[in-house]
């Protein structure tokens, strides 16, 4: 007779178990889950010390294994996306719709756990995502922009204009423009409605090639820090088209320079594998990984060296001071010469025999050398020379070597060109051997 009971419970007991298995099951496979990174066997940690070292002394093979061991996509179910600019439920934020019919989800913005501060990734706005955009702005009560592309104010799309813009219920006025050579800074003011106005500060960045070519790493530096120059609480949003090339890129660099500060040592594998955490395909290429290594390089050579005006006769004081046996003037000389820069050489007829054109052999980088025109057979578009860079014009001083008898005619086809108004030159030990 008790087993007449007993079979009943123990059939009702074995029912709530597979119930339970099953929505246990079903709960791993739906919900949003950031896989913590896992620490590999052999530490990724670089010390600031042998970061030149651990640049120089590896092949590509060992840095494209590092980089093909970072997972793309994590666990996780990843919201609509829209081209590559996919995100996780976890980081997803969500933002008013607009129009009211549109899902929330079209406009794909990331909150970045990479440390304290408050960054958002996302792409930029265009037609449809534009009031969206500026809710996303509005909402988390954004303080800075870091737009990493070259679009102009005059793109009807752009969320900004030099003139007052008025989108839906939003008003964008810009107080203040800053233009700079390879970057524009804007005071906006944002006002929803009849709210008061919120200040908000745009960096715009100008100078990355539309080739797809990488952009100088000095300049790039110096955008960074401007643009986390003054960061405490504040929210900070960068975007680009996509979301996960330039923006990543710029990103993971901040990161690196912070970590380089507080932990006096880098991880590539570890800064790359915490950005895809909260957003996929973050620093999508083998190519843009290898960069990142030089940018970061450059910042942390950098870091320290950004002196305020007001600071700057106390700067030299402190900089003449001998610390083990070396002064501060010859540490930071040291440090920036440290750098590994890649190095781009000309293409084709641009590079024309270095024994008859260049004095020393010292050949410049095509990034920053100006292409003469070609009239003749005999001319090359050739000429040891670079561009020199401006902080608020485009650049239009050039750096050459004294002519020789052979370049010469390149000098003067230089000055012509260009329209070069003014030459400076310094006298040299070998007379008879300069041309002009």
């Amino acid at each position: 007779m008790y087993l007449l009971f007993a079979v009943p419970i123990i059939i009702i007991l074995i029912v709530i178990i597979i119930i339970f298995l099953l929505r246990k099951m079903k709960q791993i496979q739906t919900e949003p889950y950031a896989a913590p990174v896992e620490k590999p066997v052999v530490s990724t940690s670089v010390p600031i010390s042998q970061l030149k070292t651990h640049i120089m002394g590896h092949n590509t093979n060992f840095f494209l294994t590092q980089f093909k061991s970072i997972p793309t996509v994590y666990i996780g179910e990843k919201t609509e996306k829209k081209d590559t600019a996919a995100t996780y439920d976890h980081s997803f934020i969500r933002v008013t719709p607009w129009p009211p019919q549109r899902p929330a989800n079209f406009f794909t913005p990331s909150f970045l756990a990479l440390s304290k501060e408050k960054l958002i990734a996302t792409q930029d706005p265009v037609a449809e995502t534009t009031v969206g955009f500026l809710n996303l702005l509005w909402d988390k009560e954004v303080v800075k922009i870091a737009m990493i592309s070259t679009e102009k104010t005059d793109n009807e799309d752009s969320y900004w204009s030099h003139k007052n813009k008025k989108i839906d219920c939003y008003t964008l006025k810009t107080v203040k423009t800053e233009v700079f050579t390879d970057y524009t800074i804007r005071t906006l003011d944002i006002i929803k409605d009849d709210n008061p106005p919120r200040q908000l500060t745009h960096f715009q960045y100008t100078a990355w090639p539309e080739d797809g070519s990488d952009p100088c790493l000095w300049s790039l530096v110096e955008f960074e820090h401007k643009v986390f120059l003054n960061t405490l609480e504040e929210v900070t949003l960068v975007h680009c088209q996509s979301s996960v090339n330039r923006s990543s890129l710029f990103i993971a660099l901040h990161d690196l320079i912070r970590q380089a500060k507080l932990n006096h040592s880098v991880d590539f594998v570890e800064t790359v594998s915490r950005l895809r955490q909260d957003r996929p395909n973050m620093v999508a290429s083998f190519e843009q990984y290898m960069f990142l290594h030089h940018a970061a390089q450059a910042g942390i050579a950098c870091t320290g060296s950004y002196t305020h005006i007001s600071a700057i006769f106390l700067k030299v004081h402190l900089m003449g001071s001998v610390v083990n046996g070396k002064t501060n003037f010859e540490t930071e000389f040291k440090n920036l010469f440290s750098v590994e820069i890649k190095f781009t050489a000309g293409d084709g007829d641009v590079t024309q025999d270095p024994k008859s054109k260049d004095r020393f052999n010292i050949i410049p980088d095509k990034k920053y050398q100006p292409v003469l025109q070609v009239e003749s057979r005999e001319e090359t578009a050739y000429i040891n020379a670079v561009i020199l860079p401006s902080l608020i014009t485009q650049p239009k001083q050039f750096l050459t070597q004294l002519p020789m008898p052979t370049t010469v005619n390149d000098f003067w086809r230089l000055v012509t060109q260009y329209n070069v108004s003014l030459i400076v030159a310094f006298k040299s030990y070998e007379k008879d051997k300069v041309g002009v």
